[in-house]
Parts: C-alpha cells; structure tokens; sequence
C-alpha cells in the first residue's frame, strides 16, 4: 500500500527501520518480493578506481533510431555517456550520421545500411561482428521503426548474441511483430517494456499487465530466462529466480517520451562495466528515477526535458558516491580490514 498507486502518492518518505525482529524471523516470514534501501543501492555502485581508463570502464554499443525516430538512438546515447561507460559506439542508419555526429560528438558512431524506409537494414554476418568486436554490452531498440526484414533479422541474430544486452522499444517489438518468444544466447539480458510492449509481447491488454504485475513479471522473466523491468510508477523488476523487485525512485518528470530511452543506454553502460543484468537493471532504475526527481528541481516535474533528465544523472552518481565513500570510511574505522589502516 505505500509502494504501489494510489497509496504511493500519498505515503512522504518511507524509511524502514529496525524493530527487534531477527533476521531468521524476517526471512522466514517474508516473500519474494523485495524493497531495497538506500544502502543496497550504494552497495551496487560498480567501482571505479582512479587508475582507470576508457576501455576498462567498459565500452557499450547501441544499436538504435531510424529516420521516424532519430531522438531515441540520441537519448539512449546520452544515457549511456552518463552511465560511466568509457566508450559508447552508437550504430544508427545513414541517414542520422550527421545529426549524431553533431549531438553526441562523444561517441563514436557506426554508420549502418538502411532500408528505403529509413530503419536499420539486416547486417551480414561478416559486418555484425565487426560491430560488437571489442564491446562487453549491447542496448538495441529505441526508435529502430518496425519494418518487417528488420524484425526477422533482429530476432534471429539475438537467439545466438551471447554478450550482455539490453532491449527496449522496437527491439522489443521485433519479437512480437513476428510472433517469436523472446531467446536469447546468453542469460544476460535485461528487458525494459512499459505495460503497452509487455502486453504486446504475451497477447494481453496493458490494463491486465498491470492489474497482475506482481505475479506476472517475476513468471515471465523465469520463463524467458530474463531480467524483466516493467517501467511504470513504479517500476517493477523481475528475476529468473522468481524474485521480484520494486524500484524506490521516480516520479511523474519521467512521465514523457524518450524517457525510457535515457534508461536503455543508462542499463547498457552499467552492463558494459562489468555489473549483472540484474543489478544493472535494479540500479539503473533507481538511478533513473532519482535523476529525474532532481531535474525537476527549481521547476516542475511538468516542465523537465528528458536531455535534463540525463544530465542530471551525473549529480545524482556524485550524491551517491560521497554517500558511498563515507560509509566505506566509518566502516574500514569500526572494522578494519586485513591490511587496511586502523
């Protein structure tokens, strides 16, 4: 009642504090469905030490936009740059190199054939795997249009992809414009629908997916071997185990397109630095969601552009990190480590 609508608009902050019971009472009496706090979030920031550089902080590749839907492949992209991914690759058709060149000019950008529609034309072989050499994750999907030879392609090539994925939008749509199950070659997936693609996906109305998302998105994402992040207020995260997550952050400034966008590359770039699917997607979402609280601050959560809602993760990460850092700090001092200071 305070997580999920109506209550949640009406529950302030919530803290969980401790009121006696042992953890073997708490885990005895709890279910699969989990709430997780702020320290847990700090807990999966991935490390970052200062000897770092571009390539040991992970390199990301999206695969996105079409000529309907340029803005998407360049949100997901912005996304990705404010992941701390150190080197994002952004793979659009010929006819948005110009505006990503312009836009993104801290990427590098992978022209790829098109189809007299403007979407991404079926790759060969030879040039898909130029395109991932070297990466450690793939986003693919958001504004990538629906054209019939793309979708055919798409999902039999990512039955055998076997590097971490993320896959939003049409990529998503791919697999049910073509009436395929979601398969995949690895277990490293992360899936980001709103209720409308999710019902898609499985033949359902996007009132049924959320009147029995609780129970369906953890079914799910066992059965497709997935991470499954249903976006939404709030968002909620499935695991293949058939835990279930609901995200801490957010508000309606994410309620607005390209949103999700930010939230592909955002996922992917946490992926390409070394984090599972499922802590990618369970920090991801927080991220996102706190990003666009402190971008509608000094405004109105009505008035935030989703360019601002990417760039306000970079304060976000700063909040967390200083967080971070002094709870490591008080801990070495109370609990030493072998080797540490005393």
């Amino acid at each position: 009642g305070l997580l999920l609508a109506p209550g949640r608009d009406f529950a302030g902050e919530i803290e969980v504090v401790d009121i006696g019971f042992s953890e073997e009472i708490c885990e005895e009496q709890s279910d699969d469905i989990h709430w997780l706090s702020r320290r847990e979030y700090l807990d999966l920031l991935p490390p970052r030490p200062g000897t770092t550089h571009k390539y040991r902080s992970g390199t990301a590749c999206l695969l996105a936009g079409s000529r309907a839907f340029g803005g998407a492949a360049h949100l997901a992209g912005m996304g990705a740059l404010r992941s701390g991914a150190g080197l994002v690759t952004v793979a659009v058709p010929g006819c948005l190199e110009i505006a990503t060149r312009v836009l993104l000019p801290e990427v590098l950008t992978r022209v790829l054939p098109e189809t007299d529609a403007g979407t991404v034309a079926p790759l060969a072989d030879a040039a898909l795997e130029e395109l991932v050499a070297g990466q450690r994750a793939l986003a693919v999907g958001p504004g990538m249009g629906d054209d019939p030879a793309t979708d055919a392609w798409l999902t039999g090539w990512l039955a055998d992809f076997d590097l971490p994925l993320v896959l939003d939008a049409d990529g998503l749509g791919a697999f049910a414009r073509t009436g395929t199950e979601p398969t995949f070659g690895t277990d490293q997936v992360v899936l980001t629908p709103h209720p409308g693609e999710l019902a898609r996906l499985v033949g359902k109305t996007s009132e049924e997916i959320e009147a029995d998302k609780l129970d369906l998105v953890p079914e799910l994402a066992a059965r497709w071997n997935v991470v499954l992040m249903l976006k939404g207020s709030p968002s909620v995260i499935g695991a293949p185990d058939g835990r279930l997550f609901i995200n801490a952050s957010g508000d309606d400034a994410l309620a607005r397109g390209g949103s999700g966008d930010v939230l592909t590359g955002l996922v992917g770039g946490l992926l390409a630095q070394g984090m599972t699917a499922l802590d990618a997607a369970l920090l991801g979402a927080y991220l996102h969601g706190l990003a666009g609280t402190r971008a509608a601050e000094g405004t109105s959560t009505r008035g935030v552009l989703v360019r601002e809602v990417a760039a306000a993760l970079g304060p976000v990460f700063e909040a967390l990190e200083k967080e971070a850092s002094t709870i490591a700090h008080l801990r070495e001092r109370i609990w030493p480590v072998e080797g540490g200071s005393e």
